[in-house]
């Protein structure tokens, strides 16, 4: 990949100098009120030899770093959007031909590892002694002498197949050359060098016109995905040209899929109002659903969603988590939440651990107040709810989620 210069922001922070960012298209991933734009997405923007990184709310990087400091951290982030499933409007395959499409990149990438690039299976005939005797053509073709016990041909006419390159088979060379440009700063995306040179490929308009006109020849499902496929791919080439997106809008969804790793992965116990973490050898945790009964009875029942759930012989772990900068007002979700799993007989007996989970600065140097772990709400005297906040290191977070650990 070329080298570019990359600016640094984090989600939710305001934009002092909005004319430096309206070349790069990143106003439209931002929110604007009273002439004020605050970033609202975590990902980047790349377009020719600048870029914009913008980091995750809390994620603390000195403006001064070095530039192989910021590729690092942008592959990271990156990583964290190809490796977990998360799916919802605002996600990297939000906004048709804007970002790097990478689930068709995969698809087609799928295919050639399986079967090569696309060819076509072409039969044709030659002489032989060995193979696939065409019979017919062989009796009345070839030279023979007639014996007594048979018939003595020189040669038989075999039939034999061979691979065609054909037009599919270089749109994927070309697909798999040109995402491989970007195999440096993303993790799913292989090195590999082109086998051809076709000049169609400078009219991509009219590589898709192709394309489009070649899907009703394919029957087999696996063909006409590969297409379509190689179809979404061009779309993104044609309208985006060298510019690169890869962002999410919703990074709160991002941050609950890695601080479910990051509990599976490395807690071990809850002591004293704090988590400890290790190895976890013992805790599963998971999402969990639950149907409350409307007090209206032919009303449909409401749905709630548990983030972190966790059950152990004599406890029940509630914990949300939240991707905020401050805490600043009750959480009334998480409390009901309690409520309600107080009120399962099934838990009757079981001791009830509540907390907020929520990113905090990967700084060292600075202790924020803010970010310390404290009493979100203490009703233990009343009805034995306690809900904690707990600050988790944003850094550590995402380096287990990337590294496994």
């Amino acid at each position: 990949m070329k080298k570019i210069d990359i600016d640094i922001i984090n989600d939710g922070e305001e934009i002092k100098n909005i004319d430096k960012y309206k070349e790069l298209g990143i106003l439209d991933y931002c929110n604007i009120y009273n002439k004020k734009a605050t970033v609202g997405f975590v990902g980047v923007v790349i377009k020719k030899d600048r870029a914009v990184l913008s980091l995750p709310k809390k994620y603390e990087l000195d403006k001064n770093v070095s530039n192989e400091k910021k590729i690092d951290i942008l592959r990271k982030i990156l990583n964290i959007f190809t490796s977990l499933d998360v799916k919802t409007e605002g996600n990297i395959d939000v906004g048709e031909n804007e970002q790097f499409p990478i689930k068709s990149y995969l698809g087609i990438y799928g295919y050639y590892k399986r079967f090569g690039l696309y060819k076509s299976i072409e039969k044709y005939k030659e002489s032989g002694f060995y193979g696939n005797f065409d019979w017919h053509r062989t009796i009345n073709l070839k030279e023979k002498i007639l014996q007594k016990n048979g018939i003595i041909f020189d040669s038989f006419i075999i039939t034999k197949n061979r691979d065609v390159d054909v037009f599919l088979g270089e749109c994927m060379d070309f697909v798999l050359s040109d995402a491989s440009n970007y195999s440096d700063i993303l993790n799913v995306v292989r090195k590999y060098g082109s086998l051809y040179s076709n000049k169609i490929f400078n009219n991509l308009d009219l590589v898709i016109k192709i394309l489009n006109s070649l899907k009703n020849r394919y029957f087999k499902d696996i063909e006409k995905k590969l297409i379509q496929n190689i179809i979404n791919y061009f779309k993104w080439k044609s309208s985006s040209k060298d510019n690169f997106k890869l962002l999410t809008l919703n990074f709160e969804l991002y941050w609950e899929k890695m601080v479910d790793i990051y509990l599976n992965k490395k807690f071990v116990s809850y002591e004293n109002d704090t988590l400890k973490w290790g190895n976890n050898t013992k805790y599963k945790f998971k999402k969990k659903d639950y149907k409350v009964e409307k007090p209206i009875k032919r009303d449909k029942p409401w749905k709630i969603e548990l983030d972190h759930f966790c059950v152990t012989e004599d406890t029940v772990y509630i914990f949300d988590s939240k991707y905020y900068n401050y805490v600043s007002d009750l959480n009334y979700k998480q409390l009901f939440y309690s409520y309600h799993i107080k009120s399962l007989e099934e838990f009757k007996n079981k001791k009830k651990i509540n907390a907020l989970l929520i990113p905090k600065s990967n700084n060292k140097n600075i202790i924020d107040l803010n970010e310390i772990d404290n009493i979100h709400i203490d009703r233990t005297n009343l009805d034995e709810i306690k809900i904690m906040e707990h600050y988790l290191d944003l850094e550590d977070v995402i380096d287990t989620c990337v590294k496994g650990g």
